[in-house]
C-alpha cells in the first residue's frame, strides 16, 4: 500500500472536519440529502460555474412557461461499483433541472429568433419545433420528450430499460438499443436526434458509440441535424465526497470503507474521480457519417456535439 504523503492526511483531515455537521444532520433527518447537496455545491461556487454564460442564464429564466406543469415519473435504476456492489440508485431528474441546455442550443445554433418574455421564447421554440420529428436516444422514461411534445413536435425516445416504458403519458418509448435503429424504426426519418449523457464511456465505448453514429445518420432526414450533450465538470472535493457518503448510505453499503477507498487512490486517479463523464465519441466519427459539425464545445457544464446532415 503506498504510504500515505502527509499533504493527503491534512486533505483527508479538513474534509472531514468540514463534513462532520453536514452528515449529522442529514442523519437526524433534520436536512434531506439532496438539499445538503445543493448548499454545498452552492457554498463551493459550483452551482453558479457551470451556468457562467449570460445567454443560458436568461435562457433558463426565460423558460419557466415552457416547463410549466412538467411531468415527473419517479423512476429509478440501481447503480453499481466496480466491484459489483451497489452504490445508489439514479433517479430520472425533471426535465428543467437537466436538458434545459439542450433547448438552449437549439435555440442558439438554428432558431435565430430573439425574445425579451417567456411568452416571446416559448413561441420561438414552437416555430422551430412545430411538426418535427424528434427522436431521443437514451431518453429514460421521456421527462424531456414530453416537453418537446407540448412544444408541438412528433416525438420518440430510445430506452434500455424496460422499466422506463410507459412511465410518462402519451409519450412514445421503444426499448431498444440506439444501435439497432434500423429494426426499431424501420426507414422513418427524424429532423432532429438527441442525447443527454449517452456517449459517455461510462455508457458507451468508443467503438459502439461510432455504431450508433452510423446509426443516426441513417435515421436523419436530410437537413435534419443532432445535438449531443455530456455533462462535463469538476466536482468540488468537498460535494463530490458528500455525494458518495450519500449514495453508499442510501444502498447500505459502509460509506467509511467506500471513503477509505477514495483516500487510497494515487493522485492522478482521485482527481479522474472528481470530472463527471468522459467522452466517448470522437467528432471525426460523426464527421465520417457525412455530417457537418457545427459545434463542439464545453459550454454551460457540458460537453455540446452539434452536427447537420
Amino acid at each position: 500500500m503506498e504510504e500515505r504523503k502527509p499533504d493527503k492526511v491534512m486533505q483527508r483531515a479538513i474534509m472531514h472536519m468540514a463534513l462532520s455537521s453536514i452528515k449529522q444532520m442529514v442523519e437526524s433527518g433534520s436536512i434531506i440529502a439532496d438539499y445538503a447537496l445543493s448548499l454545498v455545491g452552492g457554498s463551493l461556487g459550483y452551482l453558479n460555474e457551470r451556468e457562467s454564460n449570460p445567454d443560458f442564464v436568461r435562457f433558463r429564466k426565460m423558460s419557466r412557461l415552457v416547463y410549466k406543469d412538467e411531468p415527473q415519473s419517479g423512476t429509478s435504476y440501481p447503480m453499481y461499483g466496480l466491484d459489483g456492489a451497489q452504490t445508489g440508485k439514479y433517479k430520472f431528474g425533471l426535465a428543467s433541472n437537466e436538458n434545459v441546455n439542450m433547448l438552449f442550443k437549439l435555440h442558439q445554433n438554428f432558431s435565430g429568433k430573439s425574445y425579451e418574455t417567456p411568452k416571446q421564447l416559448k413561441s420561438a421554440l414552437q416555430k422551430l419545433l412545430e411538426g418535427k420529428r424528434v427522436l431521443e436516444l437514451g431518453c429514460g422514461p421521456g421527462h424531456n420528450l414530453a416537453v418537446i411534445k407540448r412544444l408541438g413536435a412528433r416525438v420518440s425516445g430510445v430506452e434500455l430499460r424496460k422499466e422506463c416504458k410507459d412511465a410518462v403519458p402519451d409519450v412514445d418509448v421503444r426499448h431498444g438499443d440506439a444501435e439497432c435503429l434500423d429494426e426499431i424504426f424501420g426507414d422513418e426519418r427524424f429532423d432532429m436526434i438527441y442525447s443527454k449523457d449517452l456517449f459517455c464511456t461510462a455508457v458507451l465505448q468508443p467503438g459502439k458509440s461510432e455504431r450508433i453514429a452510423a446509426s443516426t445518420y441513417r435515421h436523419t432526414a436530410d437537413g435534419g441535424m443532432g445535438l449531443h450533450h455530456i455533462n462535463y465538470t469538476k466536482i468540488p472535493l468537498p460535494m463530490f465526497l458528500l455525494h458518495r457518503w450519500i449514495a453508499n448510505r442510501e444502498a447500505g453499503v459502509d460509506p467509511v470503507k467506500a471513503e477509505d477507498d477514495f483516500w487510497e487512490l494515487d493522485d492522478k486517479q482521485r482527481d479522474d474521480a472528481l470530472w463527471t463523464n468522459r467522452c466517448s465519441i470522437d467528432p471525426q466519427y460523426l464527421v465520417r457519417q457525412s455530417f457537418t459539425l457545427k459545434e463542439y464545445v464545453i459550454d454551460n457544464g457540458e460537453l455540446n456535439m452539434i452536427v447537420k446532415k
